[in-house]
């Protein structure tokens, strides 16, 4: 019995042991989360002084790292601890950027048909703490935009960030999401600037020197770029020229021999390795003043943009709205052969199956989620897609589609259709249905049904363009 007794003396005495050891981890981790003095280690990098408490899930500690005097601790979550050094504690702007990479990545990769109609992850041609600078690539939806000559671009700019001078081998026409900045170009040896806000739509010419500064101290600069890639060399999809920066990003000067650089500049050899080796920060960079210097050209005001929000709506209804500019509008567009479209449908809402006869279309999703039904020549699906904020589609030429809003909230899309003639959808359903416009004994026949169950089958909706997403109330008997 007495080594029985020893025994279980031993366990109680470590039982002990073990309780006083997890009180006392329990106690550094509250101490610790409550402090906000002590260095954090994130991603190799230290960082003082963090100030408010940070909570750190206590099921995922394995997170999160703590350096003290005394040692190291896991407890703080270090996703939670990043999003309060680069700004604060999510928002609206967090938000929707967390939204709208959910949205490409879903995309990343995605294979079948209905992958040609939405883009997958776009490439990022510069990403730096200031910004972000993503086009399209090969595959899918962007091999058909290549057919037609068509890149899009995508640049985010941080508060005071500066895309630096550059210019590219197509015509871009902008679209101004969200935030104001100052588009800065040179033309014929002189400096215009124009500023913009959110949905201003302006365009540059191929080949044109501009740099993009965000003007807002509060929030981000996003900007929808579509470019005309006819004369772009050996078929890709567009090319960024960069006349500044240094080793990185390379400007053009790099490629050109120095001894033909220090003649051109009268400038020595060391000089010449100088300006080209100073920066590196890359193509995006935080402007390091807030007033611009102009140099020795003339400064002028350039043609103000055009705001979609200033135009009067297309089509307006109880279920949601559009809006245009062409080049009835904006005369620049006629250059491009570009128009830009506006539509937001409430919850449930859709637009009418229909189809544009005179362009392709390429839209942006800006707010909440719905679906894409698109209809191949032959009558069979083309793709059947739900999409959310932060996807682009696009629609053929003449190919019927319709847009559909989630019941969860409104839908909101903006693009650019490849025509800068105004808009003339043809619409399948409701009351403008070009079916109403045909001889209704002609559609009866052709659908090999009586003509007045097809009179009662085309007149039941009595809206236009955008048509309410809840069924009729009364069921109607079959047709015989």
């Amino acid at each position: 019995m007495k080594p029985a007794v020893i025994c279980v003396f031993l366990l109680f005495l470590l039982s002990l042991h073990c309780r006083a050891h997890r009180i006392a981890h329990s106690s550094i981790q509250k101490d610790a989360v409550n402090r906000g003095s002590r260095q954090l280690v994130l991603d190799g990098k230290t960082h003082v002084n963090l100030g408010d408490p940070v909570d750190c899930p206590s099921d995922d500690l394995s997170r999160c790292s703590l350096h003290s005097d005394e040692g190291r601790h896991d407890i703080i979550d270090a996703e939670a601890v990043s999003s309060r050094l680069q700004g604060g504690g999510g928002g609206e702007e967090e938000e929707e950027e967390e939204s709208e990479h959910a949205g490409r990545e879903r995309r990343h990769g995605e294979a079948g048909e209905s992958g040609r109609f939405v883009l997958g992850e776009s490439a990022k041609v510069i990403k730096t703490e200031a910004g972000e600078l993503r086009v399209t690539t090969h595959g899918g939806i962007s091999n058909e935009l290549g057919t037609r000559r068509i890149g899009l671009g995508f640049l985010t700019l941080e508060p005071n960030g500066l895309l630096l001078p550059h210019y590219v081998d197509a015509h871009c026409v902008f679209f101004v999401r969200r935030g104001r900045g100052r588009l800065t170009w040179v033309d014929n040896d002189e400096l215009h600037h124009v500023d913009l806000e959110r949905g201003d739509i302006y365009k540059l010419e191929s080949g044109t020197v501009f740099h993009i500064l965000n003007l807002d101290e509060g929030q981000r600069l996003r900007i929808f770029s579509i470019f005309d890639t006819v004369s772009v060399f050996s078929g890709e999809a567009f090319h960024n020229f960069f006349v500044g920066g240094g080793e990185k990003p390379r400007t053009v000067l790099s490629g050109f021999d120095k001894s033909v650089l220090a003649t051109a500049f009268k400038a020595s050899g060391g000089e010449i390795t100088d300006v080209l080796s100073y920066q590196t920060s890359g193509g995006i960079i935080y402007s390091i003043q807030r007033n611009e210097s102009f140099g020795t050209f003339n400064r002028k005001a350039g043609d103000k943009p055009y705001n979609i929000f200033d135009k009067e709506v297309a089509f307006s209804n109880d279920y949601g709205y559009t809006a245009t500019v062409d080049e009835d509008d904006f005369s620049p567009l006629g250059d491009v052969h570009k128009s830009a479209f506006l539509v937001r449908l409430k919850a449930g809402a859709l637009l009418a199956p229909h189809w544009n006869p005179r362009a392709t279309e390429i839209a942006f999703v800006t707010k909440g989620e719905g679906e894409i039904h698109i209809v191949y020549p032959n009558g069979t699906t083309a793709a059947t897609e739900s999409v959310q904020k932060g996807d682009v589609f696009y629609v053929p030429q003449n190919f019927p589609v319709c847009q559909i809003a989630s019941r969860n909230g409104p839908f909101e899309f903006v693009g650019f259709s490849t025509s800068s003639k105004p808009s003339r959808p043809q619409f399948l359903a409701g009351r403008n249905s070009v079916l109403n416009g045909l001889d209704i004994d002609l559609v009866a026949s052709s659908y090999n049904i009586p003509a007045e169950h097809m009179e009662d089958f085309l007149g039941r909706q009595n809206e236009s363009v955008i048509l309410p997403g809840e069924p009729l109330p009364i069921a109607r008997a079959a047709v015989k």
